[in-house]
This record gives C-alpha cells, structure tokens and sequence, in this order.
C-alpha cells in the first residue's frame, strides 16, 4: 500500500510560512486600497475577493464578517491519524443501530442549543446581532469550545495549523506547551493538510448549500477565539480524509527546536487562545459537553433540525432509552446558570469592544448569493 502524504522540509515549512503571511499582507494593502477610492473602479471590484471585513450572506441568508482569500487552507495534526472524523462521527462509531446514532445526534444538538442559552446571558453576545449586524454560529463556536459537532477545523493561517501540530495541551495544568522529548520520540512526525485557495469569492469560500467538503467561513464572532485562529470548517459526511476532498497531505519531522519555536511565536498559545473571559466559564462549558437534562426548547430544536424520528414521543422514547445517558427532557428547565457579578465582569470587559466593532469594522458592502445563484451552483 503505497504512502498518502509527502514529506516536507524544515525549509520547505518555512516557505510555506512566508507564502501564507505574503498572502495576508497583500490582503492588507487591497483592503487599505478599496476603504480609500471604494468601489469606483473595475479593477477595486476584481479585487474584492481578497480584501479584509467583506461582510457576505450565506445561501440561508445569514450575514457573516469575513477576511479575503489567502494563498491556501490548512489543518495541522501532531501526529498521523488514519483519519480526520470530527468527534460527533468518532462517537457514533461506538453506537449499534442506526436509531441509536440518530438519537445520539439529538443529545448532540440538544447541547449546542444549551450552549447558546448558557451563552444568551451575557448582554454582550445577546446584543451582538443587534449591534454588529453579523449573525451568531452556535454550532461552530461550540466546535470551536470543545461540543461534538460534525465539523472539523480548518484555518487559512499557516502558522495556526503548526501550532496544532507542533503543541499540547496539557490537561495536568490546563494550558498549551510545546511537546516534550518523550512525545515527540513517540509522534515522531506531525502533519499538515493544505487545500489551494481559489480566487474567485464563490469558489474560494464555497458556500454551497449540502455540499460535502465544503470551506466555510466562521469569520468574526462575539467570542475571539474562531478569529484569533483565522478559523473555517469543513463536513465530512460519507468521507473519512482530507485528502479525499482536495487537500494534501504533508508530513514533518518533529523536533524540541521546532516546537519551542512555534510556541513562542504563538505567544504561548495566547495569539490563537485570547483571554475572553470564557475561560473563566470552563466549569459551565465541560457540564454543557456532559449534560443529559435539557430544556423542552433544546429537544425542539434538535427534532425540527432531525430528519429520522417520525414524532417527537418516538424521538423523547430512543433518547430516553440510550443506554448509559439517562437523559431527560424538562419543561421549563433554566439554562446553565451564570452569577450576576461574573456576567457584569464580563460584559464590562467587552462593552469597549462592541462600540469599536460597530465603528471600525463594519466597512464592506453586503454581497448577497440569489436564488438563481444557489441553483446554478448546485447544478455544478
């Protein structure tokens, strides 16, 4: 069985680092170019693609703030795993029947909308979509703070994907480190995915409704995490690999220099991890990724988006019955709760934050995809 990556350099790595960061530099200058003369030439317009804070609607009309096209997309693991399935598919590998994995995505979704109520407390996130006018990704945030989901995380910076697969975390004290002479002796090798970007908006961003493998932008959110990490995401429905939807596969060896080195670049973890006030939630966020009593509002949710369960007394009946969940649906069941004194501290530490955002980022048209642009598209 012949091999399924390539081998690359330490050189070769830091080429593809100067590459990648060449990309975002020239995404800074178009954006300089247009915020200045506009949208009064041809020429600002071709360039549109690669400009910074393009605020964009999605084919289910949601609004998104996004960066512009960089040179390629990217994955880094630190090791080599025979696969890439997100958690929520990992789990339900370990279910039976077919009524068993579909109850288990109900107890999946049920949690992200418990996310959200846990997250709707806040004044700050509760008013964003007010304020920003760019809608809330609960599924992808919750991804992004450790929820099974189907999806699977992808960056457009290069770095990110080598801290990914050059660093730790270390759940002994709870912050990322670089690996140690025993885990790389161990590893051995990390991996990096990289997928070529497109140029033109549609193709590079792929937003193409139910298209397995599509890149799809999270773009700028409440909390900074999903931007700090210039982060996408990608389904992986019927396919177990990267590779199998364009990206390729290359291969390092790992070494203590290496990995000290990206560590400190990424500020010890902090240019992709901020401080943003959810981690002094981690207590909450684990008993969300655990829970098994939900609100009447959670299970409606998760059964109007479920296409299996015929009734909501057969779908109340599986979940019921999963073996080892004890899960129970409670009508008027309050959200995980937060204390009045922690919720002012944190919406204190954003308020600053939100007037920014609403004066200096929101610079960009809205670029809408039409009906007929969705049927074309699916038609491709």
């Amino acid at each position: 069985m012949g091999v399924d990556f390539k081998d690359i350099t330490y050189d070769e790595i830091k080429n593809l680092y100067i590459e990648n960061e060449k990309s975002y530099d020239i995404g800074i200058e178009i954006t300089k170019k247009i915020k200045k003369e506009g949208f009064s030439n041809i020429e600002n317009m071709l360039l549109l693609p690669f400009a910074d804070n393009v605020m964009m609607s999605d084919i289910d009309g949601s609004i998104m703030m996004i960066d512009g096209a960089k040179d390629a997309y990217y994955r880094g693991e630190k090791r080599n795993y025979p696969t890439n399935k997100p958690s929520l598919l990992r789990k339900l590998e370990k279910l039976y029947t077919e009524e068993e994995k579909e109850a288990y995505k109900l107890i999946s979704d049920m949690r992200i909308y418990e996310f959200k109520r846990f997250l709707e407390q806040f004044g700050y996130i509760k008013d964003w979509s007010n304020e920003i006018y760019i809608d809330i990704f609960y599924e992808k945030l919750a991804q992004h703070y450790g929820l099974e989901t189907s999806l699977l995380d992808i960056t457009s910076h290069f770095v990110v994907a080598l801290f990914f697969a050059t660093c730790t975390f270390d759940n002994n004290i709870n912050k990322w480190r670089p690996l140690s002479n025993e885990e790389i002796e161990e590893y051995e090798y990390g991996i990096i995915y990289r997928k070529v970007a497109g140029i033109d908006i549609r193709n590079t961003m792929m937003i193409i409704e139910n298209q397995e493998g599509a890149i799809k932008p999270i773009g700028k959110q409440p909390l900074k995490r999903c931007e700090f990490q210039n982060a996408y995401t990608t389904e992986l429905k019927t396919k177990e690999k990267l590779t199998d939807i364009g990206f390729e596969k290359l291969r390092f060896k790992h070494s203590v220099e290496l990995s000290n080195s990206v560590y400190k670049k990424m500020n010890c973890g902090r240019s992709i991890y901020p401080i943003e006030g959810m981690e002094d939630m981690n207590e909450e966020i684990n008993t969300i990724r655990k829970l098994n009593e939900f609100s009447l509002e959670a299970f409606e949710f998760a059964f109007n988006k479920n296409n299996y369960f015929e009734t909501r007394e057969s779908a109340k009946r599986t979940i019921s019955n999963l073996n080892g969940y004890n899960i129970k649906i409670i009508e008027g069941k309050e959200p995980i709760k937060v204390s009045r004194q922690r919720i002012k501290k944190f919406n204190k530490k954003y308020e600053k934050l939100l007037s920014k955002e609403k004066v200096t980022e929101v610079i960009m048209p809205v670029f809408t995809y039409s009906e007929e642009d969705k049927n074309t598209n699916n038609e491709n």
